[in-house]
Formats: C-alpha cells, sequence, structure tokens
C-alpha cells in the first residue's frame, strides 16, 4: 500500500539521486527500474528455493545458475540479498562488472527478455550511491503496492511536485509532427476458422472428455462413489472401478479417455474431485486441526479462507500454489512469510492429505 511513509522513501531515494549526481529524470527512474528488477529476481529465486526446500524437490525455475561463470565468479554474488550486504567498493564492482552483463545476457540472444535488456545500463558514478540507494530500496515494502491509497491524503502541494517532475520528462520527448493517416479497407471473404464458444464443448478431446465428465457428474452428485469425494472421505480401490465404469456405461468417454485422464490427474478420483469441487463444510474439517489452537493475524485468516476457496472450487490444492500469486501478494516468499515454519509444514501436510483421500 502506498502510503505517505512510503512516498516519503521514493522522495528520498530521488533526492539521493539528484545530490549524487543523476539530474535526468528518465536516467534516475531507469536505475531504480533495474534495482527493483534485481531485487524482484532474488525474491523470485528465494520463493522458488523455499518451495523445494518444503516439498523436498529440485528447484523448479532456477533464476540465478547454480556454480559459476566463465570468469569464475559464483552467480550467488549476483543476487540482491548477497551484494547488499558487501562493502560500497565491492557492491559496486559486483553490480557494474558482473550483474549488469549478466541481465543483458540472461534470456539468451534471441529472446524477448534479451532484445529489451541489450542496452541496459549502470550508470550510478559513485559506490557511496549505490549503496545508499540500495539500503533505500531494501527498505520500500513491495508487498500490495498496485493500489488507489497514494490519492488517499495527497495535498495540492504534493500534487505540484508531482507536475514539475512529470514536466521535466515531457521536455525530453522527440518533437515530430504526424500527417494524418487515411485507411480504406476492401472487405475480404476470409478462410473459416472454427470457434470456441465458452460453455460448449471444444478443442481436444481431453478437453471435450472433461466437459462432457462434468455435466454427467453433475447430474449425478448424489452417487454415494461421488459423495465420498465431496465429502473428503477416503476412496478405495472399489470406488474407483464404480467411478469408471459409470463413465463407460454411460458413453461420457472410452477407456482410452479414462486412462488419459488419470495420468494426467495422478489417479481417477483426483480428476472426479477436480470436477465436482469438495464440499465447504468438508474443506472446512480438512483445517481444523490445522487452526486449532492457533490465534491468526487478518493476512493468516485470509490465508486460510482462499485455500478454502480452492478445495472448495478444485477439490485438491498442490502445495507449490502457495508460493505462487496470490498467496506471494502477501509476502514475497509466499506461504513462508505468512505463517511461522512449524505451521507452514502442518499446512502443506492437510493439503497432501486432502490429495491422498482422493487417490486411491
Amino acid at each position: 500500500m502506498l502510503t505517505g511513509d512510503i512516498r516519503g522513501q521514493i522522495d528520498r531515494i530521488w533526492d539521493a539521486f539528484w545530490s549524487g549526481g543523476i539530474a535526468n529524470p528518465l536516467e534516475v527512474i531507469e536505475q531504480i527500474t533495474y534495482l527493483l528488477f534485481l531485487r524482484r529476481l532474488d525474491e523470485l529465486h528465494t520463493v522458488e528455493e523455499l518451495k523445494a526446500t518444503r516439498l523436498k524437490k529440485p528447484i523448479a525455475r532456477r533464476i540465478f545458475p547454480a556454480g559459476k561463470d566463465d570468469k569464475g565468479w559464483p552467480y550467488e554474488h549476483l543476487r540482491w540479498s548477497v551484494f547488499r550486504n558487501a562493502e560500497p567498493r565491492d557492491m559496486y564492482a559486483v553490480v557494474s562488472e558482473r550483474v549488469f552483463p549478466w541481465l543483458r545476457a540472461m534470456g539468451g540472444d534471441d529472446s524477448t527478455y534479451a532484445h529489451h535488456m541489450k542496452d541496459a545500463r549502470f550508470t550510478i558514478p559513485t559506490p557511496a550511491l549505490l549503496a545508499k540507494v540500495v539500503a533505500m530500496l531494501d527498505r520500500v515494502p513491495m508487498e500490495d503496492r498496485d493500489t488507489d491509497a497514494y490519492w488517499q491524503g495527497i495535498t495540492v502541494p504534493m500534487l505540484d511536485r508531482m507536475r514539475k517532475r512529470l514536466r521535466a520528462l515531457v521536455k525530453l520527448i522527440d518533437k515530430t509532427q504526424r500527417p494524418p493517416v487515411y485507411t480504406e479497407f476492401p472487405d475480404q471473404l476470409g478462410e473459416g476458422a472454427e470457434i470456441v464458444l465458452p460453455g460448449f464443448a471444444g478443442g481436444t478431446d481431453i478437453e471435450r472428455f472433461r466437459e462432457k465428465a462434468r455435466h454427467f457428474l453433475k447430474q449425478h452428485e448424489a452417487h454415494l462413489t461421488i459423495q465420498k469425494l465431496r465429502r473428503n472421505q477416503p476412496l478405495t480401490a472399489s470406488d474407483v472401478r464404480e467411478l469408471e465404469r459409470m463413465l463407460l456405461d454411460a458413453g461420457v468417454g472410452t477407456a482410452e479417455d479414462i486412462e488419459r485422464a488419470q495420468a494426467e490427474s495422478e489417479g481417477l478420483g483426483l480428476f472426479v474431485r477436480a470436477l465436482v469441487g469438495l464440499d465447504r463444510e468438508a474443506a472446512k474439517q480438512a483445517l481444523n486441526a490445522f487452526l486449532l489452537g492457533k490465534t491468526l493475524n487478518a493476512d493468516q485468516i485470509e490465508v486460510v479462507t482462499m485455500v478454502i476457496d480452492h478445495l472448495t472450487a478444485n477439490g485438491a490444492m498442490k502445495p507449490e500454489l502457495l508460493y505462487e500469486s496470490p498467496y506471494t501478494d502477501f509476502d514475497s516468499r509466499g506461504v513462508d512469510g505468512v505463517f511461522p515454519s512449524a505451521q507452514v509444514t502442518e499446512l502443506i501436510a492437510v493439503l497432501e492429505d486432502v490429495r491422498k483421500r482422493a487417490a486411491a
């Protein structure tokens, strides 16, 4: 949330650039953007590390490579959380000689990222200014930053100050006069194309099977096996066979369709559960043991509510999702920034138990 305190932090960062020798507003914005981007890359890598540690899996998306670059520098030293603690002179050497060259080459020669970053320039003139700006940016909270709170309590002098800064940018725009453009497009009958309407079956065979199965299961929600799935009761092997029989006998799909659905969803029970959802009361009961004896703050309550909503709509939840948006909107570390470590372990165990009950 962009409160008055955060506005003051941003103003002080801006003033630090000006007093440090960078007076061009576009250059100030450019350097702040690059530094915040480096901080965000480090946050994304950190949440991937946390997720991998929690789930006991390899890092799925590694932003900073393992090992060293071609000149023997550990890639770990390029991370914001590492170089921000270095001495100003060492920090300056790392950012100017290693970080920015790495940024320019990060996406590969032919990537869209490389196209936009090929001209990335580091123009902060002194180690002292870099250290000062990094320390100030490090204190700026990055969560809930896209809100309307900036305009609450704003004053006329503040608006005038913004106006003057914007005016300083306007003069840098090239003055060109563009001639009017007239168009005349003749209508032509093109080739036919398949249109997929929302709510109607279409696309691949598995998508059509999924939609047909969803419609069939909705009509047969009272069936004992489907009720077991919705109430988070453990399925047996005979329950899975019954689900398969129902779908085959009703002509919803073929044996090949069911086999493919099982493979993609890690079991027929999870495939069906994803279509029928979990009863909301059952989702709450699944989290009762986790909530017992805890006094939660507002963020923690909201996260638990979102988990219940997800279980109700989708029937199960992969723990990996706790390290993606909207959970990283509360904290850049995902759920690890919202709950203590032991409680995160408890929450993941609950989610895994809910999945196991549908995966006979």
